[in-house]
């Protein structure tokens, strides 16, 4: 089984980070590149990346753009990783296709609170 590290911090602006998704296939990339997972994974044919660039952070969100395509619908709920990290969850996007920019929950803002929910879930 593989433990997913939450991240403390948020990456720097302008850094790469890869949206996982099962969201629709034309707003993601083309190939499965096992370099942005954070544990062994099976190839499937319906899990994709999107590469994609912070471009902003506020207090408890994270936003990304990118030139080509961004998260899509049918992603929302999936990681945002960075070094191996999630830094992030996919929550809205724009309603123009799946272009930029995208707005997420970060990960570091509900550090605290979520070590607090797995603490307390049943084992």
């Amino acid at each position: 089984m593989c433990g997913m590290i939450l991240a403390t911090v948020l990456p720097p602006i302008g850094s790469e980070v890869v949206i996982l998704g099962f969201g629709e296939v034309d707003c993601t990339t083309d190939s499965w590149d096992s370099r942005y997972y954070p544990c062994e994974m099976v190839p499937s044919r319906y899990l994709r990346t999107a590469i994609v660039n912070v471009s902003n952070t506020g207090y408890g969100v994270l936003y990304t753009e990118t030139r080509s395509r961004n998260g899509c619908h049918g992603d929302s709920g999936g990681p945002i990783v960075y070094q191996g990290a999630v830094v992030g969850v996919v929550t809205t996007g724009s309603h123009n296709g799946c272009s930029s920019p995208n707005t997420h929950l970060s990960i570091p803002a509900k550090y605290t609170w979520l070590n607090h929910q797995i603490a307390e879930s049943p084992k």
